[in-house]
């Protein structure tokens, strides 16, 4: 025999079970800062040593924070594109603060294979352009509660001659 439970409890529980989770989606909303979203770009690219299998690049970037607080950055991934060829993956792993209304530089090292980029690659050294075009996109992740990571996108110019 299956007994069932009064209609009155489980609108009771029914009840309470969404005002729960209406409860809990609103902490979020409130305990989530607001923020603009920080932008990254390309300041700086310098043709580092080769080798028969490798080519070793330096890129400068630029991390910027258009919030009144400050940002602490857990990491930032990126794929880096020059001239329509994907130059590099890389990445940033190690924590900063980005200041308020402020932003920060560094540097980071990359290489690529030659094996499989040698007819882009040498195409971009035979050209001995001051100026190529770029594209980074990748995210920006935060260490921040409820705050995910922030995609970016950024197109532009590089001189080459820095």
């Amino acid at each position: 025999m299956v007994r069932v439970g009064c209609p009155w409890r489980i609108a009771i529980f029914r009840l309470l079970s969404a005002v729960i989770l209406a409860s809990c989606a609103q902490f979020k909303q409130l305990a989530a800062p607001k923020l603009e979203k920080p932008t990254v770009e390309l300041v700086g690219l310098k043709l580092g040593r080769f080798s028969f299998t490798e080519q070793k690049f330096n890129v400068r970037l630029k991390a910027a924070n258009p919030n009144d607080v400050d940002i602490p950055v857990a990491f930032i991934h990126f794929t880096l594109v020059v001239q329509d060829t994907r130059l590099a993956n890389g990445s940033v792993d190690e924590p900063f603060i980005l200041p308020a209304k402020g932003s920060a530089e560094f540097e980071v090292a990359l290489s690529t294979s030659l094996l499989k980029m040698a007819g882009q690659i040498s195409r971009l050294l035979k050209a001995r352009q001051e100026k190529v075009d770029y594209r980074i996109s990748g995210q920006l992740g935060v260490d921040i509660p409820f705050v995910g990571p922030f995609p970016f996108e950024k197109i532009g110019t590089i001189n080459l001659k820095r």
